[in-house]
């Protein structure tokens, strides 16, 4: 590739050209590339660009079949590979980079890829690796529900920082099997010859032998793992004793882990003569998975250790192996076929009698163990080993329980079936939703099924409110705890639907120290909605290690990799009786959140540590919609919001925080604690105060990391404490907002007393522009101290006019709904009269009416406030009145310009003096009422021409302005304003005894000022 892509060479006159990488984050690689077996050379890159390699950005793509030799690539951004910059999902089989290729990169640098969240197979890397954070020998980061499988690292792997692996840097899920690590790996903190930091996965069957040195840090190094949070092994994690473990420039006593979960039982260590022996490399073939093959060249000059990959096969030659230490006790290995097998010089044996069958157990057979390696035998002599005990004559009973799921027979409450329609299983009864849930972990099988196969794509429906009180509980009134066992895990995520159908699930009970856990502990691409949450307590908190990560009441984890599926969590509600309390990423709904979130309530009180929120306390690349937080919010490190405690690359609409926010951490904000990348926020609310001890907090958000638009109108309650002030309030602690079409903060970002908030006007504000149906706040005047995202009852707003005789204020609106029949409304201390509205001899009557507003009928309101509220009617039964009774028009459904009917004229409610607002009333449209712009959600007069004439003068009524009588009469408030006066626009508020506006008075006793006046 020397031709299109070099470095400078002043002897050959050559300016750099550097590699443009195949695809982006706009413009991702979604095809198949096959390298046919073939060899890139040459690739050179020198960038400062996020995802760099011969590849950018993948999506859901497949790359095998390729080599690379003499490949340089360079850049000072993140996600740096040799390969890609990021594989997100697809597969990746059959790539190797030789010993003459190097990378070296910023944060996230591997030698195959930068970030990896997709199948890897028979990945082999021999170039030199070097980064800053999250750097591996084959890739920086790997985040899936796949696995790594066949893989291997040979190259030095240095990184200037943490989260160093000689395969991965930072491993955040999936399963790494069938892969070794023979390069030297060197860091600061959070280093290990497999995986630097490893937060869930796990890895079976895997060989770490190169030298791993950490230059900051004295617990977090291994040779398998340098920190888990809650990674898990299986099968043989080997790894070789004589290899140097190096802390700040001294060597320590090698082992496994570094610090976390897994113990030092998982994992064993061979001497060098062990390793050249082949015993190793045996052991390795026996528990291989299918696509996976190791080997080890046994002659003179062969490997040292076993190789994945090899062609060397390992045969046992009446070989005797001490089964704790895997010693050589006599015989040998060799590459010679050999029909004999391995034989163990086992400890002492455990005698095993027969067992019956129980409810759930099939009897098992009389057999015999070792202590020292836990196998089993059929013979006490321990020669002939078992897979399986059970005695198939006699399987398990079954449950014998009533119809509260109570089994006599082993005395335990129990899970039983369901019925199903149409591939949905109808969940009635706590022992249905227990079953449910063993069906998707694998506890429960269908007939025929293999022991643990687990149902992630079940999908079940709610039909009646469910009590768990006996199926999860505390340790109390004589009760042994009984913590709810998630439905799903990591490794088996569940991914099918739930309907609650407004249901509610009571008396969830947690109690654990694990990560991912909930109702439901990790979802992928699911749906959850309409479902109710009352008395759950969910803690789970690890005392030892302080790192849980991922806890909510409905589910600890919800993550999304098929984005064209419709997955969302939508209508969830917890009550202010349920609590949560976790560590990292904690929410009153979800954990971690991936997939939309719509339409939740949180009333719970939610604390945590790291990343915490009311409604979930990570968020990346979704939307949230309509979400309200109503608990109290306590943390005690970063990250805290009343919806979101870490918002990346998120949106945030229609939502509030009403919740009290406490932290003694940093970064805490009304809305959300953090924000990073391109983020937004539109048409929010901050209601409850916020507290931070140990930083600045933002009345709406915490800190700004990248940029975070403000859209619609961000509004608070300026009487709310920060820090237990409300003076100097910040709308965000740290960082800055950015506002979209030229605003400034002054357009969007609004604070309210709270007698505003109280009276409507704030509810009106983040509806404004929208009809009934579409408007997502609302306020019940009168009741609700504040908006509320989906409340029933809109809220609309008057225009104030004159006052009346009494000195009272007084307000006029006018109204229609295009999809619904409303009932309109204002609290029982405030007058509404509805009007109809006519034009006859150039004179307005208005006709009062009832407050049941027929779909598409526009009519005119009076009242004594700046705000009513609009409910729509749950039937459209009734008939709007004819165009003879009422001249008022509904206003289209979007804003328009609408158009008289021939030989009519329109009106539109509006002021003379509009500045002033003076002179409300009816005033003529555009080119002389031929049009006007109609709004949504309103009404205008069309009024026949003939109709708008006064008799007396055949003159064209201009308006007709509402004067500041008690209206004891259809007309008393409404006169004709003549042309001169609206011409010269000189209302001045003059009325007769009747309390009528009068526009040209005449000699005679008026009002004006509520006060008495003689015009002579």
């Amino acid at each position: 590739m020397s031709t299109v892509c070099h470095a400078a060479d002043k002897s050959q006159n050559l300016e750099e050209v550097s590699w443009e990488p195949i695809g982006n984050t706009t413009n991702n690689y979604m095809g198949t590339f096959d390298g046919n077996n073939k060899t890139i050379t040459n690739l050179y890159i020198n960038a400062n660009q996020e995802y760099s390699g011969l590849f950018g950005y993948t999506f859901i793509s497949t790359i095998k079949n390729l080599t690379f030799v003499n490949a340089n690539v360079t850049n000072t951004n993140s996600y740096t590979g040799i390969l890609v910059g990021y594989g997100y999902g697809g597969t990746y089989q059959n790539i190797m980079t030789s010993t003459s290729c190097e990378v070296n990169g910023g944060d996230g640098t591997g030698g195959i890829a930068g970030k990896l969240a997709g199948n890897a197979y028979n990945c082999v890397n021999y170039a030199t690796v070097q980064g800053k954070e999250q750097v591996g020998g084959l890739f920086s980061s790997y985040d899936s529900s796949t696995s790594i499988t066949a893989c291997a690292n040979y190259g030095k792997v240095t990184a200037s920082s943490l989260w160093v692996g000689g395969l991965v840097g930072y491993f955040n899920s999936g399963t790494i099997q069938d892969c070794a690590n023979y390069g030297d790996v060197k860091g600061t903190n959070h280093v290990a010859g497999l995986a630097g930091y490893v937060r869930s996965g796990k890895i079976q069957n895997v060989f770490s032998y190169g030298n791993v040195s950490a230059t900051n840090s004295t617990q977090y190094i291994g040779m398998a793992f340098g920190f888990s949070s809650s990674g898990a092994t299986e099968g043989m994690v080997a790894y070789y004793s004589g290899a140097k473990l190096t802390v700040n420039g001294k060597e320590k006593e090698v082992k496994a882990f570094g610090n976390g979960t897994p113990s030092e039982v998982n994992a064993t260590e061979f001497t060098e003569a062990q390793l050249k022996s082949g015993v190793v490399a045996y052991q390795l073939q026996q528990n291989a998975s299918s696509e996976a093959k190791w080997g080890q060249n046994l002659t003179n000059d062969g490997d040292f250790y076993p190789v994945i990959g090899s062609e060397h096969t390992v045969y046992a030659d009446n070989s005797l192996v001490n089964c704790k230490t895997n010693e050589k006790i006599s015989g040998s290995f060799t590459n010679n076929p050999s029909s004999s097998a391995i034989r163990y010089k086992h400890g002492t044996t455990i005698h095993h009698a027969a067992a019956n069958a129980t409810c759930t157990e099939a009897a098992t057979k009389e057999y015999w163990q070792c202590q020292d390696c836990q196998r089993i035998y059929s013979d006490c002599q321990l020669t002939v080993e078992l897979t399986d005990v059970t005695d198939a004559e006699h399987p398990a009973l079954g449950h014998d329980n009533n119809e509260d799921g109570y089994c006599d027979r082993c005395q335990h409450y129990v899970a039983v079936k369901p019925s199903q329609v149409n591939g949905v299983y109808l969940i009635a009864k706590p022992y249905h939703l227990a079953w449910f849930r063993d069906y998707v972990n694998g506890t429960i099988v269908d007939d025929g099924e293999v022991a643990g196969t687990t149902h992630p794509s079940a999908s079940a429906k709610l039909t009646a409110d469910i009590n768990l009180t006996n199926y999860c509980h505390a340790a109390e009134d004589g009760m042994e705890l009984l913590s709810w066992i998630p439905v799903g895990n990591f490794d088996n995520p569940w991914k099918g639907n739930m309907d609650g159908q407004g249901h509610t699930i009571s008396n969830l009970y947690i109690k654990t120290a694990q990560s991912n856990v909930g109702l439901f502990g990790c979802i992928e691409d699911a749906t959850i909605q309409d479902l109710i949450f009352d008395t759950a307590k969910v803690e789970n908190v690890n005392t030892i290690y302080n790192k849980t990560f991922h806890t909510g009441i409905l589910a600890g984890f919800a993550r999304a990799y098929d984005h064209s599926y419709p997955a969302h969590i939508k209508g969830i509600k917890t009550t202010d009786n349920c609590t949560v309390i976790g560590q990292a990423r904690t929410g009153g709904i979800v954990g971690q959140t991936n997939i939309n979130l719509e339409i939740c309530e949180n009333h719970s009180s939610v604390k945590g540590a790291v990343e915490v929120g009311g409604i979930a306390g990570t968020s990346e690349n979704i939307n949230i919609k309509r979400c309200t937080n109503y608990g109290t919010i306590v943390n005690d490190n970063s990250g805290i919001g009343g919806i979101i405690g870490n918002a990346q690359s998120t949106s945030l609409e229609d939502c509030a925080n009403y919740g009290k926010i406490t932290s003694t951490g940093w970064y805490a904000g009304g809305i959300a604690g953090l924000t990073f990348a391109n983020s937004s926020i539109q048409n929010v609310f901050s209601y409850g105060d916020v507290t931070n001890t140990k930083d600045n907090p933002g009345i709406i958000i915490g800190y700004v990391y990248g940029t975070l638009t403000a859209k619609g109108i961000a509004a608070y309650n300026k009487e709310a404490l920060l820090n237990n002030s409300s003076e100097n309030i910040k709308i965000v602690g740290k960082g800055s907002l950015t506002f979209d079409d030229g605003k400034v903060e002054a357009d969007v970002v609004k604070a309210f007393t709270k007698q505003q908030i109280e009276s409507g006007e704030v509810a009106y504000l983040l509806a404004e522009g929208k009809v009934l149906g579409e408007q997502v706040w609302g306020q019940q005047l009168g009741k609700d101290q504040y908006p509320v995202p989906g409340s029933d009852n809109k809220v609309i707003k008057a225009a104030q006019g004159d006052k009346d005789t009494n000195g009272n204020d007084t307000y006029w609106a006018t109204f229609s709904n295009p999809t619904n029949d409303v009932t309109l409304s204002v609290p029982s201390d405030r007058s509404l009269n509805v009007y109809n509205a006519t034009v006859s001899g150039g004179k307005l009557t208005l006709t009062q009416r009832d407050k049941q507003v027929a779909k598409e009928e526009g009519v005119l309101l009076k009242t004594d406030g700046a705000y009513v509220n609009a409910k729509a009617n749950e039937t459209n039964d009734l008939t709007k009145v004819s165009s003879d009774v009422n001249h008022l028009v509904a206003t289209p459904a979007e804003a328009q310009t609408v158009t008289a009917e021939t030989g009519c004229k329109l009106y539109r409610l509006t002021y003379n003096k509009a500045e002033k607002k003076e002179g409300l009333g009816f005033y003529l449209g555009v080119d002389d009422g031929k049009s006007l712009k109609a709004t949504p959600g309103k009404a205008y007069l069309q009024i026949s021409e003939n109709e708008a004439k006064d008799p007396s003068s055949a003159s064209l009524a201009r308006s007709f302005v509402f004067g500041g009588g008690n209206e004891t009469t259809g007309i008393e408030g409404i006169t004709i304003m003549g042309t001169d006066v609206q011409r010269h626009g000189t209302i001045e508020g003059i009325f007769d005894l009747q309390g009528r506006k009068i526009s040209n008075p005449t000699k005679g006793i008026y009002i004006k000022n509520n006060k008495k006046v003689i015009i002579k």
